[in-house]
């Protein structure tokens, strides 16, 4: 089977206990590990039990807010760039008094996708539409990437074999395997000039101009934003082809501010 970067070494890093849960110690040392053995690119199709949203306040939740923001700030530093997916829970990352969906609760985000220095991904299906799992957010979502959805999942790994799933645990390594592309195309390239590259040459796409997926007449979630930045889709679809074919995007020019 072919994938988005054919040709690239994969290191399998456990984080997932056999019960599928990830720890926060174990995601921690797995994005320490993957900074101490010079992994250029990491995918997080996971989030932190046992809460899927952690809250940052001064409890057992903060903790684990800090400990994972240190372990990516250090992994970044080192070379290392995240993605992470923006997780399953139809959920608004940016809660919004105007939202009439269920939204995050205040100061509270997806781990360790809604790190500062993680690539958040969402989820869109065949039809470039968000899907109704996946959760979203202006100044969350970084990029989007096919997720599958209505009979029509994304060919993933399962025990023995492979079977159709859906979730943003398959968009994301669609876009770890675009950032391996371009860190092959130009290895000397670090996390922000990768993150830059990867958000200026994604395919935009707009709010749709309805959302909603019951035909009951309501809106199933609101999209904020414009359409080359927004919460359902970030900067746009991950687009491989362009992360070949355009020149190295290099450090912002100062004089462009």
């Amino acid at each position: 089977m072919t994938g988005v970067a054919p040709g690239v070494r994969i290191a399998s890093v456990k984080v997932i206990d056999d019960r599928g849960n990830a720890d926060p110690e174990a995601a921690v040392c797995g994005l320490m590990w993957s900074a101490a053995h010079h992994l250029p690119v990491t995918n997080s199709s996971w989030f932190v039990n046992p809460w899927s949203l952690s809250c940052v306040r001064g409890d057992d939740n903060g903790v684990v807010h800090e400990v994972l923001a240190r372990a990516v700030e250090y992994a970044t530093s080192a070379g290392t760039l995240n993605v992470a997916a923006a997780t399953n829970e139809a959920v608004d990352l940016t809660p919004s008094p105007h939202s009439g969906v269920p939204s995050a609760p205040s100061r509270c985000e997806a781990l360790p996708a809604g790190l500062r220095d993680v690539v958040a991904v969402s989820a869109v299906g065949a039809d470039r539409v968000k899907t109704g799992y996946s959760s979203y957010g202006l100044g969350v979502v970084d990029v989007t990437a096919p997720g599958g959805d209505a009979g029509q999942c994304v060919v993933s790994t399962v025990p023995g074999g492979y079977a159709p799933l859906c979730g943003t645990s398959m968009a994301a390594p669609h876009v770890a395997g675009v950032l391996a592309l371009l860190k092959s195309v130009h290895p000397a390239d670090s996390p922000a000039d990768l993150r830059r590259a990867l958000e200026a040459r994604a395919s935009p796409l707009a709010c749709p101009d309805d959302y909603d997926l019951t035909g009951d007449g309501a809106q199933d979630a609101y999209c904020a934003g414009y359409d080359n930045y927004n919460g359902f889709y970030g900067h746009g679809m991950a687009d491989a082809l362009a992360a070949v074919e355009t020149p190295t995007m290099g450090p912002p020019d100062p004089a462009a501010r």
